[in-house]
């Protein structure tokens, strides 16, 4: 198990201050000389399997470092000047989800004002079918007294033509 970086670049057989690159070549040269295929044993060394670790381990945590006034600085920091465009990324994807919820409160307002619409556009045509209902009824009962009316003074000269 590796603990820290300096064991990992031991086991490689490298100084604490070794690029990227030169790890890589250490841990492919390593890994060929080690490898079942080309040793006379033809099992794998457990040797192998600590330098597998190690590289891994190398380049999971590496961390690219710079010196800046006698201060180390990741170079992925936005203040390092040769790494200005890694803070223009973030920029722009922050500008990026600035619009993005721009646009979801348009289209939730949109959304809104729509629902407002069909909501009233539903009161208007129950208050038309309600006021067409009460047409009706009101033309009903209109015939129904006609009715009663004309059945009335068709009684009446019934019985004024039976009195003759």
């Amino acid at each position: 198990m590796i603990r820290s970086r300096e064991e990992a670049f031991s086991l490689l057989g490298l100084k604490n201050n070794a690029s990227k690159t030169e790890v890589r070549e250490a841990y492919r040269s390593l890994s060929k000389m080690l490898h079942p295929d080309n040793s006379k044993e033809h099992m794998i060394s457990p040797r192998l399997y600590e330098i597998n670790e190690a590289y891994h381990y190398l380049m999971e945590n590496w961390v690219d470092e710079i010196r800046v006034d006698s201060r180390t600085i990741p170079r992925s920091s936005p203040r390092v000047f040769g790494d200005a465009s890694l803070y223009k990324r973030q920029e722009e994807r922050a500008r990026d989800r600035r619009k993005v919820e721009k646009n979801n409160e348009i289209l939730k307002r949109e959304k809104e004002e729509k629902l407002k619409e069909i909501v009233l556009e539903g009161r208007r045509q129950r208050e038309e079918m309600e006021r067409e209902q009460r047409k009706k009824e009101s033309i009903v009962r209109a015939m129904k007294s006609i009715k009663s009316i004309l059945a009335a003074r068709v009684i009446e000269e019934y019985l004024k033509d039976d009195k003759k």
